[in-house]
């Protein structure tokens, strides 16, 4: 989520009443990370290595400045891309969607 969305604080929100949630399913996404900006290469740290209160602190991220953001993504390393078929990438990239989903649902 970019500091172009324009309705962060009521994504913040949501964030905060459905954390717990959350919290338990992006842990459980291997490799997830959360990334300062999103152009950074190497996650700040991955999800799994925080505690459910640490990610909920990050959602005030996203408010802290007008032009901030909220990355969360998935690290592949170059060797990594280079030995993976396009199939299997498609296969890496659909699986991280789908560990980020959680943050798209209601309820």
């Amino acid at each position: 989520m970019g500091p172009e969305y324009a309705d962060k604080a009521k994504w913040v929100r949501a964030w905060e009443r459905e954390i717990g949630r959350l919290a338990v399913k992006l842990k459980k996404g291997p490799g997830l990370g959360w990334y300062k900006n999103e152009h950074d290469e190497e996650p700040a740290a991955l999800l799994k290595d925080l505690s459910s209160r640490e990610i909920e602190r990050l959602s005030g991220e996203l408010t802290r400045r007008k032009d901030s953001q909220l990355v969360f993504g998935r690290r592949l390393d170059q060797a990594e891309v280079l030995r993976l078929k396009p199939d299997a990438f498609k296969q890496a990239a659909l699986a991280t969607f789908a560990d980020l989903a959680p943050l798209y649902r209601r309820g």
